[in-house]
C-alpha cells in the first residue's frame, strides 16, 4: 500500500476504539487529513518496528496526549518521524500544533506517561480551518 498520502494517527491505547479516538478521527478527517489509524488499520502485533517503517512512508503523524502525556509507542513514533524530518503535530482539543520536540517523563511507565510534547508552535485553530 502506498502511505505517502496519509497521516500517522498516532494515540494512547487508552482510547483505542472510544468515542475521543472516534471524535479526533472524524475531526481530522473533516479538516482533510488522509488518516491512517493503527488500531483500525493496521494489524501489526506489537512489534514497534513494524509501525515505525510505516510512519516512515507516511506524509505526516498526528498525535494525540493522553491526560497531557504520551505513552512509549507514541513517543517512538515522533521521535523516528522527527529524526527523519516527517513533519508532526499534536491535536489539543481542536487545535493542531506543530510538534518541535519530545522528551522522556517517566521510562518507568510505558503506557501512558513516558514521554511529553515538550516543544511545539501552533499551526491552526478549527476556526480557521473550517
Amino acid at each position: 500500500m502506498d502511505y505517502s498520502k496519509h497521516t500517522y494517527y498516532a494515540h494512547s491505547m487508552q482510547i483505542y476504539d472510544t468515542d475521543r479516538e472516534i471524535f479526533e478521527r472524524g475531526f481530522l478527517e473533516h479538516l482533510g487529513y488522509n488518516i491512517l489509524c493503527p488500531c483500525r488499520d493496521l494489524n501489526l502485533g506489537n512489534d514497534m518496528n513494524k509501525y515505525l517503517r510505516i510512519v516512515a512512508k507516511c506524509k505526516n503523524v498526528v498525535c494525540s496526549e493522553y491526560s497531557g502525556f504520551i505513552g512509549k509507542g507514541v513517543y517512538l513514533e515522533l521521535k523516528w518521524a522527527l529524526r527523519h524530518n516527517i513533519p508532526c503535530y499534536v491535536l489539543r482539543e481542536k487545535t493542531i500544533y506543530c510538534v518541535l520536540e519530545v522528551e522522556i517523563y517517566n521510562d518507568q511507565d510505558w503506557q501512558t506517561t513516558f514521554g511529553k510534547i515538550k516543544k511545539v508552535k501552533t499551526v491552526f485553530d478549527h476556526e480557521v480551518a473550517l
